[in-house]
C-alpha cells in the first residue's frame, strides 16, 4: 500500500471516534481513566465520551440526562408481570396453569386453575410465567419473537390491569412515576379510551355502512361533533382520572401530575385495531376522532396489532381510504401509524413496497412508527427525502424491532434515516414487556451508533418538537441553536425571563424546561453530582 494511501486510510478509520470525542484527549479511553464526573473533564460532551467507555457510567450519566419525551409508549405493554398480581386479586382471578392466563373460573373442579398465591409461591410456575408474560423468556434461534412478543398481551390483558378507571390509573401513575425518575417530561400513551363512553355512541347511531358511500355514513354521526353533552362526558372522564393518577402519584412517589407544581405532562393517542373489519374499524376511527375534537389531552390515533397480519394485509386498502376520507372531513388533526413494522421473514416482499409511502400520503401521518421496511419501498428515496422536508418523524424503538423482527445494528435503518436527514426519536414502545426503559434505549442507540453528545440531545429535543403538543416552539424553523427572541438566553445561568405556564402555551412550556433541566443537569455532573437540582421554573 502506498504511504500515502496509507496514512489516509488511518485518517478516515479514525473520524468516527475524533467525532465522538470532540476535543476529548486519546487517554480517556484508557482503563485507568477518571469516571465520567470526575473534574478531569472540561465539558459535557468530554464526560459523555468517557461515560460511553463504560456501560454503567453510561447508564448513571442517561439515566439522570433528561431525555424529554417519550411519544409511542403502549399502555397495555408498559406494564410489568409483576404487576399484574395485585389487579388479578383485586378481580377475583386466578390462574391457569395450562393456558398461562388469568381466570375467573374457580379452582373447584378445574385441576388447571390455581390461586394467585400458589402461583407466587411455586417457583417453576413464577419463573414460567414471567418468562410467558414478557419477552424474558424469548429465546433468538430458538422461537419466533414476533409470536412471542404479540402473544403476551392476551395474556397481560386477562389480568385485568386496565379494565377498570381505579386501575387504569394505577398502571398510569406507575408509568409516570417511571418516567419523572428517568428525568422524561413528556409522555404520549397509545390506548385504547373507554370504548362505552363514544364508540358505543357511534356504533348506535351507524344504521348503514358502505365502504363505498362513506360520505352518506359520516353524515350519520356528524352531529355528534357539535354534542356538547358528549364532550362533556369525555372531559368529565379524563378529569377524574387524571385526579386519580395525581393523588396516586403523590401518595406512593411523591409527584404530581396536576397544577403548577407538575413532574410530568401525560397525553394521549386513541388506538385503533388494524384486524376489525370496516365498519368496525370505522367506528372506532370515528370514535378517535371525536375524542381528539372535544377533549385536548387526546392528541392523535394510531392503528395497532401487527401489519403483517392476513387481517391487517386485507384491510389495509379500506382503512387508508378511510382515514384519507375522514381526515380532511374533521379538521385535519395529527396522526402517527404504525406503518413499515414488516420484514421479509415474516411478510411477503409486496406490502412492504408503499406501507411507509402510503401511510404518509393517504393516512395523512405525521410521524411513523418504527419504519423497518423503508428500505423496500418502491420510491424509497423519494419517500426519505419528503419526510425529511416534511419533517415526518420516526419514532424509532431498538429493543422491539430486535425482538419482534430480529433487526439489529447495522439491518436496522436507524443510520440510513439519520444519513437522510428524517427527524428520529427514541421511545420504549412497550417497555413492561420488554423489560425496559427510555434509558436502556439510549443506551442501546448510543453503543450500536457510535452517537456523540450533540447527537443525544438532537433526539431529546425531537422528542418535544414532534410532539403533537399544541403551542408554538422554542426553536425558530426547527434549528436548535436558534431560538425565540423573547428566550434567547434560556440557556443561560442567568436567564431572567418567564415561563409560560402549560395552559398558555404547553409546548414552550415543556421546550423551556427542558433546556433549564439540561443546564441544570450539566452544571450538576461538574460538581460531581454533589448538589441538588434546583426547582423548576
Amino acid at each position: 500500500m502506498p504511504l500515502k494511501t496509507f496514512f489516509l486510510h488511518i485518517l478516515l478509520s479514525s473520524m468516527p471516534l475524533l467525532s465522538a470525542c470532540g476535543d476529548s484527549p486519546p487517554e480517556q479511553a484508557r482503563h485507568d481513566r477518571p469516571v465520567f464526573w470526575s473534574d478531569a473533564y472540561q465539558s459535557t460532551a468530554e464526560r459523555f465520551f468517557a461515560a460511553k467507555q463504560s456501560a454503567s457510567e453510561l447508564t448513571l450519566f442517561l439515566q439522570k440526562m433528561p431525555k424529554g419525551a417519550d411519544l409511542h409508549n403502549h399502555v397495555l405493554g408498559a406494564t410489568y408481570s409483576e404487576y399484574l398480581f395485585d389487579a388479578a386479586r383485586k378481580n377475583n382471578l386466578n390462574y391457569d396453569k395450562e393456558k398461562h392466563v388469568f381466570t375467573p373460573l374457580p379452582k373447584e373442579g378445574n385441576p388447571a386453575v390455581i390461586g394467585i398465591e400458589e402461583l407466587i409461591s411455586d417457583d417453576k410456575l413464577r419463573q414460567a410465567y414471567f418468562d410467558l408474560f414478557s419477552m424474558r423468556g424469548w429465546r433468538p434461534q430458538q422461537s419466533n419473537g414476533h409470536d412471542h412478543f404479540f402473544q403476551t398481551f392476551g395474556r397481560i390483558a386477562s389480568s385485568g390491569r386496565i379494565q377498570t378507571k381505579e386501575l387504569l390509573a394505577e398502571t398510569l401513575s406507575e408509568i409516570a412515576a417511571r418516567n419523572i425518575e428517568q428525568n422524561i417530561s413528556y409522555v404520549e400513551l397509545i390506548y385504547l379510551i373507554e370504548p362505552k363512553l363514544i364508540a358505543d355512541k357511534v356504533d348506535s347511531m351507524l344504521k348503514d355502512f358502505k365502504l363505498e358511500q362513506l360520505d352518506s355514513a359520516y353524515r350519520q354521526i356528524r352531529p355528534l361533533f357539535d354534542d356538547q353533552e358528549l364532550r362533556q362526558s369525555i372531559n368529565a372522564y379524563f378529569d377524574g382520572l387524571e385526579k386519580q393518577i395525581d393523588a396516586m402519584l403523590l401518595e406512593r412517589y411523591g409527584y404530581r401530575l396536576l397544577g403548577k407544581q407538575s413532574d410530568i405532562v401525560l397525553r394521549y393517542i386513541y388506538e385503533l385495531q388494524r384486524h376489525d373489519p370496516p365498519r368496525a374499524f370505522f367506528v372506532d376511527l370515528l370514535a378517535a376522532m371525536l375524542a381528539v375534537h372535544h377533549d385536548k389531552r387526546v392528541l392523535s390515533l394510531n392503528m395497532v396489532q401487527p401489519e403483517d397480519d392476513p387481517r391487517a394485509l386485507k384491510n389495509f386498502d379500506a382503512q387508508m381510504s378511510m382515514l384519507d376520507f375522514l381526515w380532511d372531513k374533521v379538521g385535519k388533526p395529527p396522526v402517527t401509524l404504525h406503518a413499515g413494522e414488516l420484514v421479509l421473514r415474516d411478510s411477503p416482499l409486496e406490502p412492504m413496497r408503499d406501507r411507509i409511502k402510503r401511510s404518509i400520503h393517504e393516512g395523512h401521518a405525521k410521524r411513523i412508527g418504527h419504519g423497518l421496511s423503508i428500505v423496500w419501498e418502491k420510491d424509497a428515496i423519494a419517500t426519505l427525502e419528503f419526510m425529511r422536508r416534511q419533517g415526518i418523524l420516526v419514532e424509532i424503538c431498538l429493543s422491539s424491532n430486535e425482538f419482534i423482527s430480529s433487526l439489529k445494528g447495522d439491518e436496522h435503518p436507524f443510520m440510513l434515516y439519520w444519513r437522510a436527514g428524517v427527524p428520529l426519536s427514541l421511545n420504549t414502545d412497550d417497555e413492561g414487556v420488554n423489560r425496559g426503559n427510555l434509558t436502556v434505549e439510549f443506551i442501546k442507540a448510543v453503543q450500536t451508533y457510535d452517537l456523540n453528545y450533540e447527537d443525544v440531545l438532537k433526539l431529546v429535543r425531537n422528542s418535544l418538537e414532534y410532539s403533537f403538543m399544541p403551542g408554538s416552539s422554542l426553536y425558530l424553523d426547527g434549528n436548535y441553536q436558534r431560538l425565540q427572541p423573547a428566550y434567547q438566553d434560556v440557556r443561560q445561568d442567568n436567564y431572567q425571563g418567564g415561563l409560560p405556564t402549560a395552559e398558555e402555551n404547553l409546548k414552550l412550556h415543556v421546550q423551556i424546561r427542558l433546556e433549564r433541566d439540561l443546564l441544570a443537569f450539566e452544571k450538576e455532573i461538574s460538581s460531581a453530582f454533589t448538589t441538588p437540582l434546583p426547582d423548576k421554573p
